[in-house]
């Protein structure tokens, strides 16, 4: 069975034309690994490389050692923030439900297999706060309210706009649902909880294989590191490295502790009224 992998991967290089590639990259005679799980759940608040993360799930060479398809946010009704949602739905079975920005209590409310596994993704909230502030100004597509936020920001001064951006995500109930996360595991064993700072980091492979096998999706070593070049920062962003900003990209800096380039006391005591010991609890320092 190997050497029939190898030799239709093979072939499709070199002779099966792209359409015909992508067939047999969603048929089953790609698979390699089936995972036990039914269904896995992303779960996460915005700014934390969900868009990233969506397009991981989403390669071929995950579904070719899971088989599991990805099922996008926004394809299936459940709560965000909020109001915890009643009429949540349940997905599709053997499907990754992608990058849900939603709070422990809207999580719990949707229906679920037996045989799951979920995973959510954390981050600093100031480095949240500073990430939300140049998307919402810069880079963000313009649906929703986008472009009457970013007409509003281009108003203020920064220290002005970075405060305006922490009373929005407080409203928004941005901090509340990462504070949700915090104790999840114990409520549900089947929880683990990753930390952006280290799934984004340049030497990212060792926790990216741990959330893997989290989600029981064997993958060869070399195809993981295959998989993480090819979704790397320097790639999404043509050549910029890590580091190198440029405020009107989607994929603006892609390190962590930027926060302390631009909080100041009176962000800082800003932060600290709307978040309160959030940074503590969450183990940032």
């Amino acid at each position: 069975l190997k050497n029939t992998n190898n030799q239709l991967s093979s072939l499709m290089q070199n002779l099966v034309p792209n359409n015909l590639k992508n067939i047999i990259k969603n048929s089953k005679i790609w698979l390699r690994h089936r995972s036990q799980y039914t269904n896995l759940y992303h779960c996460c608040v915005h700014k934390t490389a969900s868009q990233w993360l969506q397009a991981l799930f989403c390669d071929s060479r995950v579904y070719r050692y899971s088989g599991l398809k990805l099922c996008p946010n926004g394809q299936v009704r459940r709560g965000g923030y909020g109001i915890v949602e009643t009429n949540s739905e349940k997905f599709p079975e053997k499907t990754i439900a992608g990058s849900l920005h939603i709070s422990f209590e809207n999580y719990l409310a949707i229906p679920k297999p037996d045989n799951y596994k979920t995973f959510f993704v954390m981050r600093d909230p100031r480095d949240i706060v500073i990430s939300n502030y140049f998307s919402v100004k810069y880079s963000h597509v313009p649906n929703g309210n986008i472009l009457e936020q970013r007409q509003t920001l281009n108003n203020l001064s920064l220290t002005e706009g970075i405060i305006y951006t922490i009373e929005h995500l407080q409203n928004w109930g941005l901090f509340a649902a990462l504070d949700s996360w915090i104790d999840a595991p114990k409520k549900d064993p089947k929880v683990k909880l990753f930390k952006y700072e280290e799934i984004t980091a340049k030497n990212n492979f060792v926790v990216v294989q741990e959330l893997l096998h989290h989600c029981d999706i064997k993958m060869p070593d070399k195809t993981l590191e295959e998989l993480l070049n090819y979704h790397s920062f320097v790639k999404k962003t043509k050549g910029r490295q890590q580091g190198e900003e440029n405020q009107r990209s989607h994929f603006r800096k892609g390190i962590a502790g930027d926060w302390k380039t631009y909080f100041n006391e009176e962000i800082e005591a800003k932060f600290q009224q709307a978040t309160r010991d959030l940074t503590k609890r969450l183990e940032y320092l």
